[in-house]
């Protein structure tokens, strides 16, 4: 393989070439060249460089992950090995699409990101090169920097945001309404409890039209969930469905009651959560308090009457209504008194406008009572029944020139009512003077 041959001679110089077939790396080194006449010898050293080039076949280029798909967020890395012996040591240069992201003079570069984002996505090549040639080689696959599924909002038209607690009246409308963002492809879904709802969606954003009627079937937890193939996410809305307080029934009519009765005065309400329920007098003593239905038995005495309210409130309402109480006593006394003397033949009309009290209807009058008296004459005592407001009287039972204090009362159940303004009413002489 390595021939010395004699060259050509001119005068006393004499030349000699080394011949080498087929160089190999093993054939670089320093040579050196000796000249000798017997007594004088000289030596010249050469030194030969053996260049191997880089080859394509020579870079193996791989990825971890080695698909080239990365979650946005985790570290990847890109290894560029030159797998066979070049020389002299090789320039590795790693590009993404085009552009140097890395650069090392040795036989292996490892480029390591911690954390994937957008900008790392490319196609990624080594270029392997020494003074001898250089080979270009690509990673077989592209770097994919894929985003997990991501909920940013989970909202309710009713309800701002951030609290993670809808608030909505029984029978209201209301739509949940849920962003989220990935790649690749999102698969976006609602479900209330672990019932799937159904949606309508626009790009990656989810809607549902709900109408939040039975408080103990649409309230509890709805669930947003988005996935794609690097990721899922999910977030939650608490939907609490109240129903405001509302006082349905307290003692449904005004009435006239007796002292010394006792009557039930009973409220009761509705709403969710259950309203506190009281019974507060007319004077604003709270006489009885507690959940939904409550009741109070009234001792009746003369101060009870008034406006007796019943108060229901929960988080969302107050509502009341209110009762009338009355306490029934005896008539007042009849007014418009009236004395016709002669109004019929031999009689005197007495006639009154009946007491206009308020308990009238539960308690009627039963009747009148006239009465008239006379210094040294009989008392005159009528009694006539209501509601006649009228009564005649013989002029015979009045004594001629007497003067009479009359008045009238009412009656009923409770008691004679209090008398009339007194009226006067004289007789006149029987017989006339005497002319002159």
């Amino acid at each position: 393989r390595i021939g010395v041959g004699t060259g050509s001679s001119t005068g006393i110089f004499r030349t000699f070439i080394l011949s080498l077939d087929d160089v190999q790396l093993s054939d670089a080194g320093v040579y050196q060249c000796i000249g000798t006449d017997g007594s004088t010898t000289q030596r010249e050293n050469g030194t030969i460089h053996v260049d191997v080039p880089p080859t394509k076949n020579d870079i193996t280029v791989i990825s971890t992950p080695s698909d080239g798909i990365v979650a946005q967020g985790m570290p990847f890395s890109i290894n560029c090995t030159v797998d066979s012996v070049v020389n002299p040591i090789p320039n590795i240069t790693l590009m993404r699409d085009g552009t140097i992201v890395a650069n090392a003079t040795q036989y292996t570069l490892t480029y390591f990101i911690q954390s994937a984002a957008d900008a790392h996505e490319g196609n990624y090549s080594c270029l392997v090169k020494n003074r001898a040639d250089n080979a270009t080689k690509y990673l077989s696959n592209l770097i994919d920097v894929q985003v997990p599924a991501n909920i940013e909002t989970f909202t309710s038209d009713i309800n701002l945001p951030g609290s993670g607690i809808v608030e909505i009246e029984q029978g209201t409308d209301d739509r949940l309404k849920c962003t989220a963002s990935g790649d690749p492809t999102l698969i976006v879904q609602l479900f209330h409890n672990t019932q799937l709802l159904n949606v309508s969606q626009v790009d990656t954003t989810v809607y549902a039209n709900l109408t939040f009627v039975q408080i103990g079937q649409d309230n509890g937890t709805y669930s947003c969930k988005a996935q794609n193939s690097v990721g899922s996410d999910d977030d939650n809305l608490t939907v609490i469905i109240y129903e405001k307080a509302a006082v349905t029934s307290f003692n449904n009519s005004s009435r006239c009651i007796r002292t010394n009765s006792i009557i039930r005065l009973a409220c009761e309400a509705r709403g969710d959560p259950s309203p506190k329920v009281q019974i507060v007098t007319p004077d604003g003593n709270r006489l009885v308090n507690g959940q939904a239905s409550v009741s109070y038995s009234l001792s009746v005495i003369a101060s009870s009457s008034g406006v007796y309210t019943c108060v229901a409130n929960n988080k969302y309402k107050s509502d009341n209504k209110t009762y009338t109480l009355r306490v029934a006593v005896e008539p007042s006394a009849p007014t418009g008194v009236d004395i016709a003397v002669g109004a019929g033949i031999n009689v005197t009309r007495f006639s009154w406008t009946a007491p206009q009290d308020e308990c009238a209807v539960d308690f009627p009058l039963s009747n009148y009572r006239l009465q008239c008296t006379g210094g040294g004459t009989t008392p005159i005592d009528v009694t006539l029944s209501a509601p006649t407001t009228r009564r005649d009287v013989s002029e015979s039972v009045f004594q001629s020139g007497v003067e009479y204090n009359c008045s009238v009362r009412a009656t009923n159940a409770i008691g004679d009512g209090r008398e009339s303004i007194p009226f006067v009413l004289k007789e006149p002489d029987a017989s006339p003077e005497t002319p002159t």
